[in-house]
């Protein structure tokens, strides 16, 4: 049956007799020794066919395949590689710890700056 995947194999003909299958292909001499890499053809995996997407609440795992959450109080950052510390809404993370901005400035999304 490895006729199937030989690349050249363009006829084939099977039969059933009993519990037997009988195969016969044409036009290719299949299992050619140093032929393999040339008739059967591999699947190309691409980076986006085995990264699965994580969520907004995931991080990438540092293999690059598959997704982890954050401990408790942390957070992912914005190209999720990474878990940081989870400020509230207007807090900068300074030291490794949450300061709250100067009243009446804003903390930018990323938590660097007010």
């Amino acid at each position: 049956m490895t006729a199937l995947l030989w690349k050249d194999t363009t006829k084939l003909g099977c039969g059933v007799a009993g519990i037997y299958v009988v195969c016969h292909y044409c036009d290719v001499t299949p299992n050619m020794m140093g032929q393999f890499e040339q008739q059967v053809l591999r699947k190309k995996i691409t980076d986006s066919s085995i990264k699965e997407k994580c969520t907004e609440k995931q991080i990438r795992k540092a293999d690059g395949v598959g997704c982890d959450y954050c401990p408790r109080g942390l957070k992912p950052n914005a190209s999720q590689t990474e878990c940081v510390i989870d400020c509230k809404k207007n807090q900068i993370i300074q030291a490794n710890e949450c300061v709250d901005c100067p009243q009446y400035q804003t903390a930018s999304e990323d938590q660097a700056t007010c």
